[in-house]
């Protein structure tokens, strides 16, 4: 057996050998890019080359190349590990703001300008829903016919309603949706929710923007610090947070856990900043095992 294995060995050291050769050839512009001898393209031999650029994958020229999928699909175009691989890169984020935000407190006490509100929010998904949600909003005002053939789709259906004893009620395809608001009673507000004054609770801003959630106005910079005005206290936010964690998920999960504790709380309030999990240690290089030595 150990005669049997030592070939192989030296098999697996060759072929090793080779391919750092290759490589070495690859970024020294000697031969073709990895990912351009894969699909059998021209390769001009720059780092990235042209074919790669035009592709939009030159984070792996010379030497990298793409995996397929199923049909002609890219792994890395797939959703759950870009997801992943976002997810790192935000964890990583973190920890260097971390490291830096204690690097500047030991110098000095002002802040630093990399530590800013504007640039901590960069590794926030929220601004990828409201992306998305602003892209729906243009695709239905350019196409506001779509809207009409939904609804009238939904009307050939015809309307059932279902009372609170349980009866139900067929209207027919005769009936339209408008048949529901014969037995709606308008609902009056408690008490305790009506303001003194009978007017709204919060400014019209603010209620444009609750309505528009989650994706904000294009002119939502000036209310930030009237929306901070109305931010409840840490504990009763806290709450609130607790029930979103518990309820929202189910049915539109815009923010996880992670996100919500660790990066957008301790934007508004120094009592999750104080409440933030430790970054983790870093891991200890080889002068600090000299050292301990």
């Amino acid at each position: 057996m150990p005669q049997a294995a030592r070939p192989r060995a030296d098999n697996d050291k060759d072929r090793s050998a080779k391919a750092q050769e290759q490589e070495f050839k690859r970024a020294r512009g000697a031969i073709s890019c990895a990912e351009c001898r894969r699909l059998k393209l021209k390769c001009d031999k720059t780092v990235p080359c042209s074919s790669c650029k035009r592709r939009g994958c030159e984070s792996i020229c010379p030497n990298g190349s793409l995996t397929t999928g199923q049909g002609t699909r890219f792994i890395l175009a797939d959703t759950d590990r870009l997801h992943r691989k976002i997810a790192e890169m935000s964890d990583r984020i973190r920890h260097l703001e971390d490291a830096l935000a204690m690097l500047q407190s030991s110098v000095t006490r002002e802040p630093h300008p990399l530590l800013s509100r504007e640039l901590l929010a960069v590794k926030s998904g929220l601004e990828l829903h409201s992306a998305a949600m602003r892209k729906a909003d243009y695709t239905s005002a350019e196409d506001p016919g779509g809207d009409e053939e939904e609804e009238q789709g939904i009307d050939a259906f015809g309307t059932l309603a279902v009372r609170d004893d349980g009866a139900a009620t067929f209207y027919g395809r005769s009936a339209g949706s408008e048949s529901l608001l014969l037995d709606e009673q308008p609902v009056p507000a408690p008490p305790a929710l009506r303001p003194d004054g009978g007017g709204a609770l919060l400014p019209p801003s603010i209620l444009r923007l609750s309505a528009s959630f989650p994706a904000a106005p294009g002119d939502a910079g000036h209310d930030r610090e009237l929306i901070e005005e109305y931010l409840p206290p840490w504990p009763r936010a806290r709450e609130l947070c607790e029930l979103y964690l518990e309820a929202a998920p189910w049915f539109f999960g815009a923010v996880t856990r992670r996100q919500l504790i660790e990066e957008l709380l301790p934007l508004f309030y120094s009592e999750a900043e104080a409440a933030r999990p430790p970054p983790p240690p870093a891991p200890a290089g080889p002068d600090a095992g000299l050292a301990s030595s």
